[in-house]
């Protein structure tokens, strides 16, 4: 059996925020949700990168 730490539980909080991020934005960047066409070309493309480099961070804190 291992202890669980404080710092084990904050860093599962971080990896839920970060999944709950990616969902967001795959919602309006990829699900083209409502509300999705009023924002500028240029800000949904901020938008999907940001979607990218949240997942590249999901994945290295994965893979620590």
């Amino acid at each position: 059996m291992s202890v669980r730490t404080t710092a084990d539980e904050q860093l599962d909080s971080v990896k839920g925020h970060v999944k709950s991020a990616i969902d967001a934005l795959n919602e309006i960047v990829v699900g083209e949700c409502w509300g999705h066409d009023d924002l500028t070309p240029e800000y949904r493309l901020t938008l999907r990168q940001t979607m990218f480099d949240l997942m590249g961070t999901r994945d290295k804190l994965e893979n620590p």
